[in-house]
C-alpha cells in the first residue's frame, strides 16, 4: 500500500479523522448554502444568501479570540468539540422553526449559533488535522472534502423531510467521530493542546503575524475573495442556483477524489494544487464573458478553489506544526483571512450583483478584473522568487539558529546532557527550524521515532517545549560569544 512519510493512506485515525470533519463541512454547505434546513415562510424578509454572510460575520469571533487571546489553546479538547456539537444543533433546530412562523428572533440566534459553530468546528477539525504533519494532512484533507461532498450528494438525494432530518444531527454525528479519533489519537503528541507540555509558550497576536508569512495570508484573502464573488454574484442570483450548487458540489467532489489519489498514491506536493488551482480559477473569471453560462463558469472557478482551499489547509497545517506550542492561534489567524476573504467577496458580490447583471460588459470588466488581480498576487506575493509553495513552511532565515552558527554550542549542550549522536542531531534540526514530518523524511524513519528521540532529548534538557529548547541553545551561544570575547 502507498505511505505517505509512514503513515499509510487509508488507515482507522486517518478514516475517522476523514469522516469527521467532512460531515462538518457538509454541515456548512447544506445548512447554509443549500436550502435544505432554512424554507422561512416568507423568504423575502430574510434571502438565505443574507443568512449565509451573517452566519460567516460570527464565525469569525472564535478564531479571533484565539489568534487575539489564546493561541495556546488546546481546541483539541472535549469541550470545545462539545460546544460545537451543542451550538450547530440548536441552529438547525432554529432554522427547522422559520418553516412554521416568522420570527427574526429565531433567525438571530440561529446565526449567532450557527456562526459560534462554524468556527469552533473548524478549529478543533484543524488541529486535528495538524497534528498528522504536512504529509498526514495531504490524505486527511482531500479525504474530508471527499467525505463532505458525499454527504452533500446523499441528501441532495433524499426527500426534503429526510435531507432535514440528516442535516439536523450532522453536528452531533461529527462530534462523534472526533471523540473517535480522540481516543485512538491519545498515544500520539497532539498540536495544540499536548498533555506532556503544560508550560506552553504564548506569543501575542503580532507574533503570529511573523509565523504565518504575510504574502501567504495575502493570496489566502484574496482566493477566498475571488470564491466569495463567485458565489453571490454568478451562483446565487442566478434562477437555476439550485442545480448549479448541485454542480459545484459534485465537481468539488471530483476535484478532491483526484488530488487525494495524487498526494496519496503519486506522491505529489501541494504544488501541484496550488498551480491547478490558480489557471482554473483564473481561466474560470476570464471565461465568464465568453461562456454565457453561469453554471459552467463557477464549475471551473470551484474547480479551482477547491485545490487551492486544499494546498492551504495544509500548508497551514505544516505551519501549525512547526509552532506547536501556538498552533491554534496559527489555525486561527488563518482562518480569519480565509473567512474574512469569503465574506468581502460575498458582500461585493450581492452590491455589485444588479449592476454586472444588467449588462454583458459590465461581467466583463468584473470578472477580467478580478482574473488579473489573482494572477498578479499569485505572481508577486506567493512565489517570491521560487516556484514552490513548500518555502512558506519554513521559517525566515534570520529567525533560525542555524546548525553551522551553532556547532560549538551543539557540542557543548551535548556533553553537558549526555545526549546520544541521534539526540543530538535532533537539537541541531530543532536549532535550524525543522519540524517532525521534515526531519522524519530527511532521514528516512518514522515521525514516531523521531517523537521518541525528541522525548528523550527533552528529559534530559529538562524542557517541556521546542521554545524553551530554543531558549537553552540561544542562551550557550551568548556564553560561548561571551567566553570567545573574553579570551580575545
Amino acid at each position: 500500500m502507498k505511505r505517505i512519510g509512514q503513515a499509510t493512506l487509508f488507515n482507522v485515525e486517518y478514516a475517522a479523522v476523514m469522516v469527521g470533519f467532512g460531515l462538518y463541512w457538509a454541515w456548512i454547505d447544506c445548512a447554509f448554502f443549500a436550502p435544505v434546513l432554512y424554507n422561512p415562510v416568507d423568504p423575502s424578509s430574510m434571502p438565505l444568501s443574507l443568512v449565509h454572510l451573517c452566519v460567516i460575520a460570527c464565525s469569525l469571533m472564535p478564531p479571533l479570540v484565539v489568534a487575539a487571546l489564546r493561541p495556546d489553546a488546546a481546541m483539541q479538547s472535549r469541550t470545545v468539540v462539545l460546544a460545537f456539537a451543542v451550538t450547530g444543533t440548536l441552529c438547525n433546530a432554529l432554522l427547522l422553526t422559520c418553516a412554521f412562523f416568522e420570527g427574526v428572533g429565531a433567525v438571530a440566534f440561529a446565526v449567532l449559533f450557527g456562526g459560534a459553530g462554524m468556527g469552533l468546528g473548524a478549529l478543533a477539525w484543524g488541529c486535528r488535522v495538524a497534528s498528522y504533519g504536512a504529509e498526514g494532512a495531504s490524505v486527511c484533507i482531500p479525504g474530508t472534502f471527499v467525505a463532505s461532498v458525499l454527504v452533500g450528494l446523499l441528501v441532495q438525494a433524499l426527500v426534503a423531510e429526510a435531507s432535514a432530518v440528516i442535516v439536523a444531527f450532522l453536528p452531533l454525528a461529527s462530534c462523534a467521530l472526533f471523540m473517535v479519533s480522540f481516543r485512538s489519537h491519545a498515544d500520539r503528541d497532539c498540536v495544540a493542546g499536548r498533555t506532556e507540555n503544560p508550560a506552553s509558550i504564548r506569543v501575542p497576536l503580532s507574533k503570529l503575524f511573523g509565523i504565518i508569512p504575510t504574502h501567504f495570508m495575502v493570496i489566502l484573502f484574496l482566493f477566498c475573495a475571488a470564491f466569495g464573488i463567485m458565489q453571490y454574484l454568478l451562483v446565487l442570483p442566478h434562477a437555476e442556483s439550485a442545480s448549479i450548487i448541485e454542480q459545484n458540489i459534485a465537481v468539488r467532489g471530483f476535484i478532491a477524489l483526484v488530488v487525494l489519489i495524487g498526494f496519496g498514491v503519486l506522491s505529489w506536493k501541494p504544488d501541484a494544487a496550488y498551480k491547478i488551482g490558480l489557471l482554473l480559477i483564473t481561466a474560470g473569471f476570464l471565461a465568464t464573458p465568453f461562456l454565457k453560462s453561469a453554471a459552467l463558469s463557477s464549475s471551473i472557478v470551484m474547480a479551482g478553489y477547491t485545490c487551492f482551499d486544499m494546498m492551504g489547509w495544509i500548508i497551514v497545517s505544516a505551519l501549525a506544526v512547526k509552532n506547536e506550542d501556538n498552533a491554534a492561534g496559527v489555525i486561527a489567524l488563518s482562518r480569519l483571512f480565509e473567512l474574512g476573504g469569503v465574506l468581502c467577496g460575498g458582500v461585493v458580490g450581492v452590491l455589485a450583483t444588479g449592476w454586472v447583471w444588467s449588462d454583458d460588459a459590465n461581467m466583463a470588466i468584473v470578472t477580467t478584473a478580478i482574473a488579473y488581480l489573482l494572477v498578479a498576487a499569485a505572481v508577486l506575493l506567493l512565489y517570491r522568487g521560487t516556484t514552490s509553495v513548500w518555502p512558506l513552511m519554513e521559517r525566515p532565515v534570520e529567525g533560525e539558529l542555524g546548525l553551522k552558527a551553532g556547532e560549538k554550542a551543539m557540542e557543548a549542550l551535548a556533553n553537558r546532557y549526555g545526549l546520544t549522536p541521534r539526540e543530538k542531531d535532533m537539537l541541531g534540526f530543532f536549532a535550524a527550524g525543522r519540524s517532525i514530518p521534515w526531519i522524519a523524511q530527511h532521514e528516512g524513519i518514522s515521525e514516531g521515532t523521531v517523537r521518541s528521540h525528541t522525548r528523550h532529548l527533552y528529559e534530559k534538557a529538562n524542557v517541556h517545549s521546542r521554545q524553551e529548547l530554543l531558549d537553552i541553545i540561544e542562551d550557550q551561544i551568548v556564553l560561548d560569544d561571551e567566553s570567545q570575547w573574553k579570551h580575545s
